[in-house]
């Protein structure tokens, strides 16, 4: 027998398999780790199909938004135009046709409802056609700086059955009113000064079965400033200036 022990012996050999499961014990570590990291790696992410939701959800608030700031313009935009309307009269219906002046002359001069305005007021009276225009005026009247002007502000021919409401100012200040009808087209006398605007205001109340008139200033040299066609609750103006 050989006396020499075996390299390989029983203790070498013990030792070389405790070796082999912590060999093995290592490897399945590192195999966890990749896998460890393979799974992190790998995590699904977002589909398609999700990404497409997210997009659809996005354009729809996107959309959404847009649109809210559309109606806010519009609101505002519709605001400002009925402010404009309620404001502006002039902008509405309610006043068809831009304001025409008319120039009148020596020949307009009512003589005998001058003569006797004047009269009154020399007897310290106020004539009834006089009542609403200011003490300036009335004393020009009476100097003869001012003449009384009565003119014709409807048609002679005019349909039966319209109503129309005149008021006559100057500078803001109304200085007469009348009411126009088939059996009454001429207007009160008006105290004219030369350079000063006399403004006339028409509002028809019924516009007759024709369903408009026209109503203005007629001047004896056959000129007139008109309005224009007005229906029943329209109005429209036109002004007089004394050459």
């Amino acid at each position: 027998m050989d006396s020499k022990p075996d390299p390989q012996g029983p203790e070498s050999r013990g030792a070389a398999k405790d070796l082999g499961p912590v060999a093995g014990r290592d490897r399945p570590a590192m195999t966890g780790a990749s896998a460890l990291q393979k799974s992190y790696t790998e995590k699904p992410g977002r589909t398609d199909e999700q990404h497409g939701r997210i997009r659809k959800k996005r354009s729809r608030w996107l959309l959404a938004a847009a649109l809210a700031a559309a109606l806010a313009v519009s609101g505002v935009a519709w605001q400002q135009n009925s402010l404009s309307h309620w404001t502006h009269p002039s902008s509405t219906a309610q006043n068809v046709q831009q304001e025409q002046t008319l120039t009148l002359t020596e020949a307009d001069v009512d003589y005998p409802a001058t003569a006797a305005a004047r009269a009154a007021l020399a007897r310290g009276e106020i004539p009834p056609s006089l009542a609403k225009v200011d003490a300036a005026t009335r004393s020009q009247i009476l100097s003869g700086e001012t003449k009384l002007y009565t003119q014709r502000l409807t048609e002679e021919n005019q349909q039966q059955g319209h109503i129309i409401h005149v008021q006559v100012s100057k500078a803001g200040v109304v200085i007469a009113e009348d009411v126009l009808t088939p059996e009454r087209h001429i207007g009160s006398p008006i105290p004219g000064t030369p350079g000063v605007a006399t403004h006339f205001h028409f509002t028809v109340e019924n516009a007759g079965p024709k369903g408009f008139v026209t109503p203005g200033v007629h001047s004896a040299s056959g000129n007139s400033a008109r309005t224009g066609p007005l229906a029943t609750g329209q109005s429209g103006d036109v002004e007089t200036v004394v050459k």
